[in-house]
This record gives C-alpha cells, sequence and structure tokens, in this order.
C-alpha cells in the first residue's frame, strides 16, 4: 500500500509540470502570434493600446472582456489562438448593449475595426467555435491611431 501511494504521488509530481508547461506553451505561442503581427498594424500608424490579455476557453464557450475606448480613435482589436483552434469569433457592444462591430468569419485569427463616438468601456465577447483539444489558449490585443 506504500509503495502505491509513493507511485501515485510520483506520477502526479512527473504528470503536473508537463500539463503546465504545455499550457505555457500554448500561451507563449499566442502571445508570439500578437508579437508577429504588431509590425504590420504599426506600418498603418496603429500603437498597442493596453496589454496583450491571454485566456482560455473550451469549444463552443464564451468569454467576455471589457476595453476602455476613445472617442474619435479608430481601433483594430485581434485575437489569436493556438494551433487547437481553427474557428475564433470576437464582437464588440457598447455599454448600452448594443453591438457595434464584429468577426464571425471561419478563422482563427479575428480582427474587428471600431471607430467609438465616446470613450467608454465597451465589452468584448470571445467565441471559441471549434477547438479541438480543449481548452484552447485565446490572446486578444488592442491597436489604436
Amino acid at each position: 500500500m506504500k509503495n502505491l501511494i509513493l507511485a501515485a504521488g510520483l506520477c502526479a509530481a512527473v504528470l503536473a509540470p508537463s500539463a503546465a508547461r504545455a499550457q505555457d506553451q500554448r500561451e507563449t505561442m499566442v502571445r508570439n502570434l500578437v508579437t508577429q503581427i504588431t509590425p504590420t498594424l504599426q506600418e498603418r500608424g496603429f500603437a498597442q493600446s493596453g496589454s496583450t490579455s491571454v485566456g482560455q476557453l473550451a469549444a463552443s464557450a464564451d468569454g467576455t472582456m471589457d476595453v476602455t475606448l476613445q472617442g474619435g480613435k479608430q481601433y483594430v482589436v485581434m485575437g489569436v489562438c493556438d494551433g487547437s483552434c481553427s474557428d475564433l469569433d470576437l464582437t464588440i457592444f457598447d455599454s448600452a448593449g448594443r453591438q457595434i462591430a464584429t468577426d464571425v468569419e471561419k478563422d482563427d485569427a479575428p480582427v474587428v475595426t471600431v471607430s467609438p463616438t465616446s470613450t467608454g468601456t465597451y465589452h468584448l465577447k470571445i467565441s471559441m467555435i471549434v477547438c479541438t483539444s480543449d481548452p484552447c489558449r485565446y490572446a486578444i490585443a488592442t491597436f489604436a491611431k
């Protein structure tokens, strides 16, 4: 019995870091994808507004996050997801809950462009449509000019 408990503890110690490394690799992957896309947006006059947000969702699940946008500026909000995801969607809602922009194309890199007329908190809905290895990691970055 003592050997069984010791073996179970050893397995947990070996497997847990492996799962954590896989998650860290997927987070690194989505952060790197944002980094690779950033120069293209910079060439178009955009600068990243705030930090990159990273999260995870299972297939067919939705997440939300708030973003503060200033009236009179143009924004690009982009998402990317890891190699297990093939369809990620983004939708932006104003403070009254009205949809103001969306990208629901069947791809893993949604891009939403919006030029709000007033400064405020806007709500971003992140939809993980297809994920073959739950949960999938995603990253969201906002750029402004």
